[in-house]
């Protein structure tokens, strides 16, 4: 029997939901050995105050990350999740919520990430900002226009 080409061929990757392949292979051997821990993701359009977190006022998802993730991969995943957010114009502002050593809650802008382009913050990682697992990441989604239909409006059509 003949084999196809596509048979002998293994490629480890994530497959996108619209068919975008993001390649593994660059992984560092050392986080190939790592294991995913479970990271909650609150997220809001517009912005988002520690009064709002601690009044339960944001969304919640829980998603898999390494340390190693790039805040790209995490946009990546809420995309993938969450309908609505496939607008060219909207902007991603990824925060870390941690207690202090005195156990106030204070918050850390980690970067912003661009729905298409690509920019300085995307291809930072969750360790180089110091996030510690048990950590809490904040999304902030907003669109970079004001003169056109508010986000929270599409995402409900």
């Amino acid at each position: 029997m003949a084999s196809n080409k596509k048979d002998q061929v293994k490629v480890e990757g994530i497959h996108g939901r619209y068919g975008r392949f993001r390649d593994n292979r660059n992984q560092n051997d050392k986080d190939k050995h790592q294991v995913p821990f479970l990271v909650r993701t609150h997220w809001k359009y517009g912005q988002i105050t520690l009064e709002d977190f601690n009044k339960n006022q944001t969304q919640e998802i829980l998603l898999y990350l390494f340390l190693s993730s790039k805040l790209r991969d995490i946009v990546d995943q809420l995309k993938y999740q969450l309908d609505g957010v496939y607008r060219r114009d909207i902007i991603f502002r990824v925060s870390n919520v941690y207690l202090d050593q005195h156990g106030v809650q204070k918050k850390k802008d980690l970067g912003q990430v661009h729905s298409v382009k690509s920019g300085k913050d995307d291809d930072s990682d969750l360790k180089e900002h110091g996030f510690k697992i048990g950590d809490i990441l904040m999304v902030e989604i907003e669109t970079k226009s004001q003169n056109k239909q508010p986000i929270s409006q599409i995402a409900k059509e």
